[in-house]
C-alpha cells in the first residue's frame, strides 16, 4: 500500500490508472500543441501573406486608374485651349466631362479604405498568431521554445498599423459635405 500527501492509502492500481490518465492527456496536449503551431505557422501566415498581396494589387490598380484619369484631365484641358469658337455647348460639355472624371477619381477612395480594412485585418491575424503560439508554449514550452522559430513581436509591414476601424464608403453625400466645409473659403 501507498500513501496519499493527507496520509490516506492508495492502491497501485489506483495509482497506475491515474498515471495511464496522466499520460493520455499530457499526448492530447501534445497533440492540440502541434495543432496549434500547425495554424499559427501556416495558414495565419498564409493569409497575412494574401492579404498584403490583395493590398498592393489594388493600390497599383488604383494608382494607374488614378493616372489615366489625370491624362484625361489633361485632354479636357487641351480641348478647352483648341475651342476657338467659344461654343458654350462645347465648354458645358468639357465641364460635365470634367466634373465626371473627378467624381470617378473619389470613387477610387475605396482602395485607400479597403488597404486600411486589410491592414487592421492583418494586425488582428498577426495577434492571433502570436496568442496561438502562447498558448501552444504554454501546453509544452520546452518541446515549442526548441524547435520553432521566434513569431515576429510586431508586425512586419509598417502600414499595417496605420488603418482607421471606422473608415468607410457608405453615405458619400455627408462626407463630401464635410470635407466642402472644411475647406471652404472663409468670408472676408
Amino acid at each position: 500500500m501507498l500513501f496519499e500527501p493527507g496520509g490516506t492509502e492508495c492502491s497501485s492500481g489506483a495509482l497506475m490508472q491515474a498515471y495511464t490518465e496522466i499520460r493520455v492527456m499530457l499526448e492530447n496536449l501534445r497533440h492540440s500543441r502541434d495543432s496549434l503551431r500547425q495554424a499559427a505557422s501556416e495558414r495565419l501566415r498564409h493569409t497575412t501573406e494574401k492579404l498584403r498581396e490583395v493590398t498592393s494589387v489594388t493600390e497599383q490598380a488604383a494608382t494607374d486608374i488614378l493616372d489615366r484619369l489625370d491624362g484625361a484631365l489633361r485632354l479636357v484641358d487641351e480641348l478647352d485651349g483648341l475651342d476657338t469658337g467659344g461654343s458654350e455647348a462645347a465648354a458645358a460639355a468639357r465641364n460635365r466631362l470634367r466634373d465626371e472624371l473627378y467624381v470617378a477619381q473619389g470613387g477610387l477612395q475605396f482602395q485607400d479604405i479597403a488597404a486600411q480594412q486589410l491592414a487592421h485585418a492583418t494586425q488582428m491575424i498577426e495577434q492571433i498568431e502570436v496568442r496561438l503560439a502562447s498558448v501552444a508554449e504554454l501546453l509544452d514550452p520546452r518541446a515549442l521554445v526548441a524547435s520553432s522559430p521566434a513569431l515576429p513581436a510586431e508586425p512586419a509591414d509598417s502600414r499595417s498599423l496605420a488603418f482607421a476601424p471606422t473608415a468607410t464608403m457608405s453615405n458619400p453625400e455627408a462626407r463630401q459635405a464635410l470635407a466642402d466645409r472644411i475647406f471652404e473659403a472663409p468670408a472676408a
